[in-house]
């Protein structure tokens, strides 16, 4: 019955792209159209494998549940925002004219990511749009404002903000029986502590704030609910269910 299948996903995020000196033996490479993106088909075995070894480095992390299922013909949208306030400069006041005030801004860093699968009429291949957006805050620099006063005046600090933004538009098929798995590359993405207690190795801007990753998408073909209960219970049992960095 192909309303009870869909297909899980999994947003990751790995520090370097050293992982896939190991990995790219098992995966196969898929023809995308946006530049940046790389795609792969894996073995759904092979995919198991590489998932483990992820989720055994300390610069991994997973942005999503693990139990994720978008139901074939519907449609999920993940998003996460991070607004972010900042004094942006001056300006004379509007009443009196005689003093000045400070002028506050708002930018916002954050993803969304939609994901609309379609299992063909046979069952033997699924269809997956993806639309992805992030937009990234680089960094603040900081503006020092001489604001003129009765008293020789005062230095006033200001921000002004860096912004990146990156998306995806793709549309993927590719049969049941494999996992997929998307890669746009190095690129910042939000949301991400750079710290180096909680992800070490993460790759900086030169003289900047945000870190770098590389920014995966897992798409595996599933039935439905009753087999995330019985892989959750396996994983239990073997110690590999790993929730680090996701909260």
């Amino acid at each position: 019955n192909n309303d009870q299948v869909g297909v899980s996903v999994r947003l990751m995020t790995v520090g370097t792209v050293n992982w896939r000196s190991k990995a790219w033996p098992m995966m196969t490479p898929v023809k995308v159209s946006s530049p940046g993106v790389e795609a792969w088909l894996l073995a759904k075995e092979d995919a198991s494998v590489l998932l483990t070894h992820l989720r055994q480095r300390g610069d991994f992390r997973e942005h999503n549940s693990p139990n994720m299922l978008v139901r074939s013909g519907q449609s999920e949208l993940l998003s996460q925002k991070w607004p972010y306030s900042y004094t942006k400069g001056v300006e004379r006041d509007r009443v009196t004219g005689a003093s000045y005030q400070l002028v506050s801004g708002e930018v916002t860093s954050g993803y969304s990511l939609k994901i609309s699968p379609l299992v063909t009429l046979n069952g033997e291949l699924i269809d997956v749009a993806i639309k992805c957006r992030v937009d990234q805050i680089e960094r603040m620099t900081p503006l020092a404002l001489d604001v003129p006063g009765p008293n020789g005046g005062q230095r006033v600090m200001a921000e002004v903000p860096q912004l990146a933004s990156w998306s995806v538009h793709e549309r993927f098929q590719w049969p049941v029986g494999k996992v997929l798995l998307v890669s746009r590359g190095v690129v910042g993405m939000p949301g991400i502590k750079d710290s180096p207690e909680l992800i070490p190795g993460l790759t900086k801007l030169v003289k900047g704030d945000a870190p770098r990753v590389d920014a995966l998408l897992m798409l595996e073909c599933k039935e439905g609910p009753t087999q995330f209960v019985r892989e959750e219970q396996e994983q239990l049992r073997s110690g590999r269910l790993n929730y680090r960095g996701r909260y």
